[in-house]
């Protein structure tokens, strides 16, 4: 493929990425999709399947770049603000995943698991009582979220509130 020239190179590279992240081979993986980025930087399938290598084989900081690619052709990527707030979580940056959160949320506000993983972030930078309203609005929003509870006690169990942690694992 690569010997020949061919106008749909970059489609047959980006197809060959696939089959290796289908079959769990990500270091093979990225190497196609590079490569077929370098054709065609803006073939969002390759952008997202090559930032999902990436974070199998845990470079965080290429999975970041590669989603922040995405963002400059669609800054509405739901999804990458997702991706993106998940990575720098992974890293410890907490700051930076709850402003990642934050820009999904603005997109779409009607998913607790967002709001979820946006009030974690907040309860490891001892943030509590900010996760903590954002936790209460989500169990008004889906009371049967038994998870919710359970992370609320987090908060309160932090905060050396105990009688409140109590009432959440009652919950």
């Amino acid at each position: 493929m690569l010997e020949n020239e061919n106008d749909d190179l970059d489609l047959m590279l980006s197809e060959v990425g696939f089959l290796y992240v289908d079959a769990d081979y990500f270091d093979e993986a990225i190497g196609f999709f590079e490569k077929s980025l370098a054709l065609d930087n803006e073939n969002m399938d390759v952008l997202t399947d090559l930032s999902y290598a990436y974070e199998m084989v845990n470079d965080f900081e290429s999975s970041v770049r590669i989603n922040n690619m995405v963002l400059d052709l669609d800054p509405y990527s739901y999804e990458s603000w997702i991706n993106i707030g998940k990575l720098y979580s992974l890293q410890s940056e907490y700051d930076k995943a709850i402003d990642a959160f934050e820009f999904a949320l603005t997109i779409d506000d009607t998913h607790n698991d967002v709001y979820k993983l946006k009030a974690h972030c907040l309860l490891l930078c001892n943030r509590e009582e900010e996760a903590i309203r954002i936790l209460e609005e989500c169990s008004v929003r889906n009371p049967d979220d038994e998870t919710l509870y359970y992370a609320l006690s987090e908060c309160y169990f932090s905060l050396e509130q105990y009688d409140k942690m109590l009432e959440q694992l009652d919950k």
